[in-house]
């Protein structure tokens, strides 16, 4: 049996095609429906049915090396996996990963028991260089093309193959676990609700693919880049298999300083210029007293103008080769059509691209010369900046030199209004104390006559009398101070 990978429609044999249906016991995993093979429509809610369903014998003597590598994976997984129904070899990514649109050239699926737990095992191929694009799609968009129902999350990397991630997946009706990872074009998933089981499950299911890749794939450490060697797939965006080839040029002399921009003072220096040793202006505190004169109009801090990128010398010019092989894990591993290579073609190709590629740098020299010249206008320009900021730093240092005499001045008057608040509550307090003490002597003299009057030897008279003359009262009141006069306005006339 043979096979024609040159045409872009080539189909498995008849007895793979034959099995292409969906198996009632794929659907076993979970109880629920959308870990199925099938990746339909969600949008309303799954009503449990019968399926009709059809097996046919794996046909693993196949020519096409992804079908015998797919196929002798499932036959090598361990024997205590007990397998639940026959292999499905016409099978989809599981849903909802399904929803990528990037279908795989084959696909096969089982469930399994494994220490107790159903999970799901599908294996893709995708055409040659397609199957790291694939896993990308799914990584990037999965999330977002999944039904609405249902929500997809990365939730970690998976440590097997090339790269793996690990998907949650949840819904009303469903919470399980998705992991997939890739081997060159073959993306192996395992689904199911255990994730110590989908751990166990995806290295002993790893460890089979990497044996039975080895030999059939071609580079099991392919990138998405790949895709665009694949020209049914990449379209308009293939670019084939390509190598760089180096092109260099000359630097170009510094630019000319123009006669006018001489005369307004552009100097051609060394780029990038040196930066001036200017700090920023630090503004006095605006006091709650009346200043003059006023802060000058704010000056924005000069900035050194941004550096000119350097001029680009050498560059990679993309030359395409043959490519026999093809990306990924090839051509031959699913039929996929190998792009064709007219020498007469793609020598033309590849010299329009030397060409473009010299006027590339060409042009940058000029793109550099025109941007040293711009520099020098705006490193000009940034040297007045940094007089005017200088000029401006200065007077508002003068300005808050100004205002520091005003302070102080304030100052003094704060001290002398203390003093004299100081002074007069003093002399108030003396007063108030001697009219206190004049009245209290007034009524012991007083008290001393009527207990005179009554019996000059009586105890009262003999031990109270006569009265204590205060001394307070021999105290002199000094004379009311005038209150201070603040400091006279600053400001002039016109501007209070």
């Amino acid at each position: 049996m043979s096979f024609d990978r040159g045409n872009p429609f080539h189909v498995l044999p008849a007895a793979a095609a034959a099995v292409a249906v969906l198996c009632t016991l794929g659907l076993l995993l979970l109880g629920l429906p959308v870990l199925g093979l099938g990746g339909g429509d969600d949008d309303g809610e799954e009503v449990a049915r019968e399926v009709p369903v059809a097996y046919a014998r794996v046909v693993e003597e196949s020519p096409l090396p992804a079908w015998r590598a797919l196929t002798r994976t499932f036959a090598g997984l361990p024997e205590d996996w007990d397998r639940q129904g026959e292999l499905l070899t016409a099978a989809s990514v599981p849903h909802p990963l399904s929803c990528v649109e990037l279908a795989p050239a084959v696909a096969m699926s089982q469930t399994f028991l494994v220490e107790e737990s159903n999970v799901q095992a599908t294996v893709a191929a995708w055409p040659a260089g397609v199957g790291a694009a694939a896993l990308a799609r799914m990584v990037e968009d999965g999330p977002g093309c999944a039904p609405s129902a249902l929500s997809v999350q990365v939730v970690s990397q998976v440590p097997l193959g090339v790269e793996g991630h690990a998907f949650a997946v949840s819904g009303t009706d469903a919470a399980y676990d998705v992991l997939a990872w890739r081997r060159g074009d073959v993306v192996a998933f395992v689904a199911g609700t255990e994730r110590e089981a989908l751990d166990a499950s995806a290295s002993a299911l790893d460890e089979v693919l990497a044996r039975e890749l080895a030999g059939r794939c071609a580079e099991q450490g392919s990138e998405p880049a790949g895709a665009l060697r694949n020209q049914v797939h990449a379209g308009a965006d293939f670019t084939g298999r390509t190598r760089g080839e180096p092109v260099r040029t000359t630097p170009v002399d510094w630019p000319e300083l123009p006669a006018d921009l001489r005369a307004s003072g552009v100097e051609a220096i060394q780029v990038p210029g040196p930066a001036s040793s200017v700090l920023p202006v630090v503004l006095p505190a605006q006091p709650g007293h009346p200043v003059w004169p006023p802060l000058p109009e704010p000056v924005a801090f000069p900035e050194l103008p941004p550096d000119v990128e350097p001029q680009r010398t050498e560059a990679m010019a993309r030359q395409r080769i043959p490519d026999p092989t093809g990306p990924g894990c090839g051509w031959d591993f699913a039929a996929t059509m190998e792009p064709e290579y007219v020498e007469q073609e793609v020598r033309a190709v590849n010299t329009d691209a030397l060409r473009r590629t010299r006027a590339a740098l060409v042009e940058d020299g000029a793109r550099w010369q025109r941007e040293v010249l711009d520099y020098w206008v705006d490193y000009a320009a940034y040297v007045d900046a940094v007089a005017a900021y200088r000029s401006y730093a200065d007077e508002v240092a003068r300005v808050s030199l100004a205002w520091d005499e005003i302070a102080a001045d304030w100052a003094d008057y704060e001290r002398a209004m203390e003093e004299w608040r100081a002074a007069e509550q003093a002399r108030t307090d003396l007063v108030e104390a001697q009219t206190r003490a004049r009245e209290r002597y007034a009524e012991e003299a007083e008290r001393c006559q009527e207990w005179l009057e009554e019996d000059p030897i009586s105890p009262e008279y003999v031990l109270y009398c006569p009265p204590t003359y205060p001394a307070v009262l021999d105290e002199e009141v000094p004379p009311s101070q005038p209150e201070p006069e603040p400091p006279a306005d600053p400001r002039p006339a016109g501007q209070r």
